[in-house]
Order: C-alpha cells, then sequence, then structure tokens
C-alpha cells in the first residue's frame, strides 16, 4: 500500500511519453481490478460475520458505502454480487486475478450457473456491454415463450412518462416495452445524426444527449426536416429455427438490433410490418447478393446490419453509427459482397483507413490487427 502511495506522489504524466502513458494506465486497471476483487470478496464476509456492527454500522452495504464512498445502493448491488460468487468458483478465481472488474463479475455471477463458461469467454473478447448483453440474450433464451411474454406484458403494464422540475430545469423519465423504444428512438435518429454532422462542420461539438433532445423536440414541433427516403423504424434479427419453432434455445436470437432480446411472439407480429426489417440469420452468419459494385444492395446491407449490430472489433460495444467497409479494399479489387464487408465505429474505422490497422477471421471472431511492419528499402 505504501508502495502504491509512494508512485502516486511521484507521478507526473507529462514526463511520461505516450507508450509510457499506456503501459502506466494498464498497471493502474489491474491494480484496480485487483482492488475491487478484495474490496468484494471481504465485504461479502463482513456480512457474513456480521462484522459491520462491531463500528456500528445498520448494516453491510452502509459500512461499505462509508469505507469507499460509493452510493448505499451500489454498496448493496456489489454485496449481492459478492453472495452469488460464493456458487461461482470460476468467476471468482478470474476475479481474484485481476481478470474481471468488479461490475463485469457481478454481472455473470448473476446469470445461470450453466452460462457461467460462456460469460467468463465473452468477457475476454468484449467490453461490459457486450458481456451485460449477451448475459441478457442468455436469459432470455432459458425463458419459456410464456414467461417471456410475461415478463413483456409488465413491461407494457408499467409504461410511464413522468415529468418534474429541478435548478430550472424540465426533467423526465420514462418506460416502455423494448420494441417501442426502438421505434421512439428511431423516430428522431435522422434528425439527431442531422444535428450531429452540422455543429461538427462549424466545430462546435457537444455531448451526444444534448444532440438527441435537440432532435426529439425538432422533430415533435415538426421543425426537423423530412427524410428523402423513410428508414425501417427497427431491425430485427432472428434464428430461422427460432421464429419457426415459436420459441429461443440456448445459443439463438430473437432480438431488436441495437437494443436486446424479445420474445418470439413479439417478433412475428412485428415482421408483418412494412416499416420492419426482418432479417433471419444462422448462427453468426447471414448468406445474401453478391455484387462487384461499390453501392451495397439494400438486401447485402439488410444482412450485415443483422450479421454485425455493434462494431466488428471485439472489445468495442458501439452500436450507433456504425461505418461499413470493405476486408479487402475495395480499391484493391475487394468484392462488395456480404463475406467482405463489416461494420466499424468512425473511430476503428479511421483507423483502419488511415493508420493501416486490418480485421480479419470469420464474423463473431474476429481479430483486430496492427498495421503490418514497413520493410526496409
Amino acid at each position: 500500500m505504501s508502495a502504491l502511495e509512494s508512485a502516486n506522489d511521484s507521478l507526473d504524466v507529462h514526463d511520461l511519453g505516450p507508450d509510457d502513458l499506456l503501459a502506466m494506465g494498464r498497471l493502474y486497471a489491474r491494480c484496480q481490478k485487483l482492488a475491487q476483487a478484495g474490496s468484494m470478496i471481504v465485504a461479502g464476509a463482513v456480512e457474513a460475520t456480521g462484522a459491520h456492527r462491531r463500528e456500528g454500522h445498520k448494516s453491510a452495504a452502509d459500512q461499505l458505502a462509508h469505507e469507499t464512498g460509493v452510493s448505499g445502493g451500489a454498496a448493496a448491488a456489489t454485496l449481492t454480487a459478492a453472495k452469488k460468487l460464493r456458487d461461482r468458483p470460476k468467476t471468482e478465481d478470474e476475479l481474484r486475478r485481476g481478470n474481471l472488474s468488479g461490475a463485469q463479475a457481478g454481472v455473470i455471477a448473476s446469470a445461470d450457473a450453466d452460462d457461467e463458461a460462456e460469460l467468463l469467454d465473452v468477457a475476454k473478447r468484449k467490453g461490459f456491454k457486450g458481456l451485460r448483453d449477451a448475459a441478457e440474450r442468455l436469459a432470455q433464451a432459458r425463458l419459456s415463450e410464456e414467461d417471456a411474454m410475461s415478463r413483456y406484458r409488465r413491461a407494457h403494464a408499467d409504461r410511464h412518462l413522468r415529468t418534474w422540475t429541478k435548478d430550472g430545469a424540465f426533467c423526465g423519465g420514462f418506460s416502455m416495452p423494448l420494441d417501442e423504444g426502438a421505434r421512439f428512438m428511431s423516430s428522431f435518429a435522422d434528425e439527431r445524426e442531422r444535428l450531429f454532422r452540422q455543429a461538427r462542420r462549424d466545430g462546435n461539438e457537444e455531448n451526444p444527449a444534448a444532440y438527441a433532445i435537440d432532435a426529439l423536440l425538432n422533430t415533435l414541433l415538426g421543425v426537423a426536416p423530412q427524410p428523402k427516403r423513410a428508414k425501417a423504424a427497427l431491425t430485427l434479427r432472428a434464428d430461422a429455427a427460432a421464429v419457426v419453432r415459436g420459441h429461443v434455445l440456448p445459443g439463438e436470437r430473437c432480438e431488436v438490433e441495437g437494443y436486446g432480446p424479445i420474445p418470439v411472439t413479439v417478433a412475428r407480429s412485428l415482421l408483418v410490418d412494412a416499416d420492419i426489417h426482418g432479417v433471419v440469420l444462422e448462427g453468426d452468419d447471414v448468406r445474401a447478393i453478391t455484387s462487384v459494385k461499390r453501392h451495397i444492395p439494400a438486401k447485402t446491407r439488410r444482412g450485415l446490419e443483422a450479421r454485425d449490430p455493434t462494431c466488428s472489433v471485439g472489445s468495442c460495444d458501439q452500436t450507433k453509427g456504425l461505418e461499413i467497409d470493405h476486408i479487402w479494399e475495395f480499391g484493391k479489387q475487394g468484392p462488395t459482397e456480404l463475406d467482405n464487408l463489416v461494420r466499424l465505429c468512425r473511430g476503428h474505422h479511421r483507423m483502419k483507413t488511415l493508420l493501416g490497422w486490418r480485421i480479419t477471421g470469420p464474423p463473431g471472431r474476429r481479430d483486430w490487427l496492427p498495421p503490418e511492419p514497413t520493410r526496409p528499402r
């Protein structure tokens, strides 16, 4: 502990080059994970033994919140995860080794025990959002269609819009079923993107959340320009077997792209809607039209969007504003067909195009490789 305190006292980031900064960042991130692991495990033992009462705390969560400076809710969530870790030895071992954050361990510990190995593998390849989405998908697959519909109906029954004022601002919160939320977000997505592009051209970029509320207001008030062509309200992606069968099995998908899983019953009703793009797939792969043109046919585009709902770089969870790129460069006769296309976030697209980074491997198992070394002449 004293060594870490001493290192912090002497740390001067202005004396470090880019490589040293990255190395120090990784070191501190690992220290943070190891500290989280110890804190979570010890906190669970404090609660189990009642040791928190020795210092006058009303609960173990109260004691943990006091020691760590987090909210009572966050402390309670940590203790809940700590309890579940006792039945997840592999997850606890990865946590102790610093291979998982406390948040990642909490997601895996809260999932079904039979999903532990798969989620540990996902945690190695994906960011936190990717892990959370995988856990949600697996949990949905373990529900019967009846239970999935019961959950959907509860979300519908609990739908609401609540508003209040605070510090001179008008605030609000809402809840609705997932597919309706996707339709809601898509209703002003074009205007949000237009405002973002305009701000970037003007050199006046703001928080993306600011563009979202501006776009919503513009759309509701009728001042947003109408798009030249209507876009799908949302895109469904589902395994053919699940759609035919009427419910999903572990490993299958039935979800609204970018939002999460829905019951097959709901998906079937949405597939007949002209405003919905429905793509039925097998596993992580989708087969579609082949084209030698740079223009991407609508069918190929929909297949690509279904196959790659997030940035194709494994650790990136970005789902919004994805851009299409050729794996084998179009300028080097790379064909415009599904097997040669990927979706990348703007940052990774620029790294590939401008800095020479490469993407290889099959769908769902992509490798993100640094530029090939330049050979001396």
